[in-house]
């Protein structure tokens, strides 16, 4: 066998491993915009980078019929391979995001690991009492009364806000006219950049339904913000775009 078919062949293997993996992770654990907005592009590079380029290329350098040695070359390439793919998963399964949280006027991200195993036990609902394995959930974030609040406000301009705390959490089905009284026409992102607008006018035609039929909320990770696009009527989630609503903040 020459190099380049044992190379093509390695690649062949790479590219099937991480085919499935990102269908994991842009099917289930990130969907629709999620990936872009809680910054998995960035591990990206890793997956792609190690698995699928640098192996096959390794071996295409090390490879040679009958070499001595060559069995073990190929399985230190091989394991550093697996560690990096298993780094970059267990990377992206642990951040992914868990429960989309509306808090006051806009929706909050909170990821698995932003969320403390004691804080859900103390969860009203048992199925907000561990991180959901099927992407994320929306709930609604009720701001606590009293010393309680005043608290939460302090945590929140430390930077751990309502989100990460399950106890708050109630139906969003039950909350949603609290939500759509936040919300603001999908008109008012027209007047940002031309990108931005091409955006917004390519999800009209994608729903081809008259735009006084969206309203919009803000949605935050930890350093991104973008847009969701709810139904006006039913405040039903329907897609979010990569809008940044503050884009002068």
């Amino acid at each position: 066998m020459t190099r380049f078919k044992a190379a093509g062949i390695h690649l062949g293997i790479c590219a099937l491993i991480a085919i499935v993996v990102l269908a994991v992770m842009l099917g289930v654990w990130y969907p629709g915009a999620y990936f872009q907005l809680m910054g998995g592009d960035k591990l990206l590079f890793l997956i792609i980078g190690v698995d699928v380029c640098l192996g096959p290329l390794a071996t295409l350098v090390v490879f040679k019929s009958g070499k001595k040695g060559l069995k073990f070359d190929l399985t230190v390439i091989a394991l550093i391979q697996a560690a990096a793919l298993i780094y970059g998963t267990h990377v992206m399964f642990v951040a992914r995001p868990a429960y989309t949280v509306f808090v006051i006027n806009k929706f909050r991200v909170a990821a698995a690991n932003d969320i403390e195993q004691t804080e859900l036990d103390k969860a009203l609902r048992p199925e907000w009492q561990k991180i959901p394995l099927l992407g994320p959930q929306m709930v609604f974030g009720r701001w606590p009364a009293g010393k309680e609040g005043d608290d939460m406000t302090m945590l929140a301009m430390s930077g751990t806000d309502l989100h990460q705390f399950p106890k708050h959490y109630a139906p969003y089905s039950e909350n949603v006219g609290e939500v759509l009284k936040q919300a603001k026409p999908l008109k008012t992102l027209l007047s940002l950049s031309p990108v931005h607008k091409e955006r917004v006018e390519r999800f009209l035609r994608k729903h081809n339904r008259p735009e006084q039929d969206f309203v919009i909320v803000p949605i935050r990770s930890r350093d991104t913000f973008m847009t969701v696009v709810l139904d006006a009527k039913t405040g039903e989630y329907l897609e979010m775009l990569d809008v940044d609503p503050y884009p002068d903040s």
